[in-house]
């Protein structure tokens, strides 16, 4: 012992002091550690519970929520919202809750700063486990988006369906040589039918035909299940669905081998060739599980946007007899050389703003989902990081201080003298920013040769005549069955 009785004892009590001292200041930090923890939690609560101050849209039923105003037309209650209650606002549905942004200033803050503030992949989770898939184009965000969204553009860009036009127009042609002329036809199983085609003709050079059902059926339970969530996940394993699936994965299997296959003899690439490509190159990257969903894009991607515009672009020239006979005089001077060009696309202007119009009335896509991952102001609140997001892109296309008497279907909006769309922020029809549909050019020409080709070659009446449109949301707006037309040949 170096210490005396009394000195060890006296020590001793310091050591014990100090350890005391020692524990009260953990318990202090401890505390201060959980009672910041609490207030974090309590003000995230609150900004739950409250709604962040932001008004909840009007509608709201118990359980429900306002899933029965947005399974509807959700354009036209954003814009009834929007009108109401500005624009920030709240909608419910059962087990979530998003925000709503809308209105000119939302979409340019969108297509502004949307990179910073907003990502889109927590909202495809499901869609991508359930196929196991890891890179799926609208599922992701930065370098790796760029990366497959580079490998894509190149099939479904403007140049490469100008370059074979005649094969577009070959498919409408073969398709109206199948339908029962003088019977009703029911148009968006049609158009369908012929948009799908094209796309799998010219971007994976393969056909669609036997296998449109299929796609009807596999598209639709993947975007009711997993993107609008109005079905329960037991869906995918309904025997339809199963079954649609798996026909489709040996569809795309064998596209894959034949293209593999392929000789290296200069002819033209397409987007599954491309696809392989970056496979090989950066297997790490582009996964052979990840193949499946990335072939199946030009089997799919026409089904609910070109098709249902189509669609609708039909319906107005037909409730509208003098654009009728316009788009069809473009339509015959188009085909009078014998041979396709851009240049004569081009100088089709009445059609080309019919279908701006139709885009405008009639949008595929209302609104755009994200997950805030950047808080940020805006409309005099603060949107925190972690909400889920809406955007109502297309509340513009019905403000009348944009677009005169809204609900007049109106092409001379798109003139020189009006160009009432190229207001900042006003028209929105292939969504905003780094994920705004890189397919425009490609589905502006497909959509103008589509309907030139039909009307070239047909007269077309409604069936019954006074039809009156109605549309159905499954995923997303396109007229119902009961649209049909009769066809009588002109030539």
């Amino acid at each position: 012992r170096l210490m005396m009785a009394d000195e060890f004892e006296e020590v001793k009590e310091r050591i014990e002091l100090v350890a005391d001292l020692e524990l009260v200041a953990r318990s202090v930090s401890d505390a201060i550690r959980k009672l910041t923890l609490a207030e974090s939690q309590a003000a995230r609560r609150a900004i739950r519970e409250s709604g962040g101050g932001w008004p909840r849209a009007s509608g709201w039923l118990p359980v429900i929520g306002h899933t029965h105003k947005m399974i509807g037309n959700l354009s036209a209650f954003f814009t009834e919202q929007y009108l109401k209650h500005g624009p920030v606002f709240e909608v419910n549905a059962p087990g979530n809750r998003f925000v709503v942004i809308a209105g000119q200033e939302a979409n340019q803050f969108v297509a502004r700063e949307g990179r910073s503030h907003l990502r889109t992949q927590e909202l495809w989770d499901g869609f991508r486990h359930s196929l196991g898939v890891s890179n799926l184009l609208i599922g992701l965000d930065g370098a790796s988006h760029r990366i497959l969204r580079k490998t894509k553009r190149s099939g479904y860009s403007r140049k490469y369906i100008l370059e074979r036009m005649p094969e577009a127009v070959a498919v409408v042609e073969r398709e109206m040589d199948e339908l029962p002329f003088e019977r009703p036809a029911p148009v968006v199983y049609v158009m369908q039918r012929v948009m799908v085609e094209q796309l799998t003709q010219l971007s994976a050079s393969a056909s669609s035909l036997e296998h449109i059902d299929d796609i009807i059926a596999f598209s639709n339970a993947m975007h009711m299940i997993f993107v609008s969530r109005r079905r329960p996940k037991f869906m995918m394993r309904m025997p339809r669905v199963r079954r649609a699936r798996r026909r489709l994965e040996l569809l795309i299997e064998r596209v894959l081998e034949e293209h593999e296959a392929k000789p290296d003899d200069g002819s033209p690439r397409d987007l599954i060739d491309d696809l392989l490509e970056l496979h090989h190159s950066h297997p790490d990257f582009l996964a052979e599980t990840d193949m499946f969903i990335n072939a199946m894009s030009p089997f799919m991607v026409g089904l609910d946007t070109v098709a249902s515009t189509t669609s609708f672009a039909l319906y107005a020239l037909l409730k509208h007899p003098d654009l009728l006979e316009r788009v069809r005089e473009e339509a015959d001077e188009l085909f009078a050389d014998g041979e396709l060009t851009d240049e004569g696309l081009r100088r089709m202007t009445t059609t080309r703003n019919v279908l701006m119009e139709t885009m405008r009335m009639y949008p595929i896509g209302p609104a755009l989902s994200r997950t805030v991952n950047n808080s940020f102001e805006f409309g005099g609140y603060r949107i925190p990081d972690g909400t889920n997001l809406l955007i109502g892109t297309t509340v513009t296309h019905f403000l009348p201080e944009f677009f005169p008497e809204p609900q007049r279907f109106d092409i001379d909006r798109y003139s020189p003298e009006r160009r009432e769309h190229v207001q900042p922020g006003a028209y929105v029809p292939f969504g905003l920013g780094h994920h705004s549909c890189m397919g425009q050019g490609f589905a502006e020409v497909q959509m103008v040769l589509t309907i030139a080709a039909l009307l070239h070659r047909a007269e077309i009446d409604l069936e019954p005549p006074g039809y009156r449109l109605k549309s159905k949301y499954t995923p997303t707006p396109k007229p119902d069955d009961k649209f049909k037309v009769r066809l009588r040949p002109r030539r």
